[in-house]
């Protein structure tokens, strides 16, 4: 228990959101380490000040804790809106966009915001960073931005597939036309 105090909380927590429902964005902190500390972890909706992180439930060896926070009407903005869980230190843990308006956004423009969230957390993450655990978090942002490649590169895949597809079916008409005149 001692070795852990003081240790940066993205060491030993990780911040997975899982959905949005009736109000609440819910999620999980996982206990990377296996301690089985609570985390003192902090929510951050836009720029207000922050409030403790309400954790309902936990697993019984103490890894998994379970959170639901509320979408306080008062704190959000018409737009984009970013619910932020935060060590008590004030070290970014992760970032939840939210969207309040009339913008239907499809499949490909959900995950754009969601890569450019994880992008700009990234980017905090680097100008803030603490010096003393600093190798770990380089390691861990490797592996985070392989993922953000991976992920861009299907995503881009997966909208040349769209357009070829798109130019297919505006083609075969006129094709079939031509087949049917001679």
């Amino acid at each position: 228990m001692r070795l852990t105090q003081g240790t940066p909380a993205d060491l030993l927590f990780e911040v997975q959101f899982k959905h949005l429902n009736a109000g609440y964005v819910h999620g999980v902190v996982k206990d990377k380490l296996g301690t089985g500390v609570r985390p003192n972890l902090q929510v951050k909706l836009n720029e207000h000040a922050a409030d403790p992180l309400p954790i309902y439930e936990q697993s019984a060896d103490g890894r998994v804790h379970l959170f639901s926070v509320p979408l306080r009407a008062d704190r959000l903005k018409d737009g984009l809106n970013h619910l932020h869980i935060i060590s008590a230190s004030g070290q970014p843990m992760a970032s939840y966009p939210v969207h309040i308006g009339n913008q239907v956004l499809g499949e490909a423009d959900r995950r754009i915001a969601s890569l450019e969230a994880e992008v700009a957390f990234l980017k905090h993450m680097v100008l803030n960073q603490n010096n003393e655990a600093l190798p770990a978090r380089l390691a861990f942002m490797k592996s985070e931005i392989i993922a953000i490649c991976s992920d861009m590169l299907s995503l881009q895949r997966t909208n040349l597939e769209r357009e070829s597809s798109a130019a297919k079916t505006a083609s075969l008409p006129a094709s079939s036309l031509r087949a049917t005149s001679r």
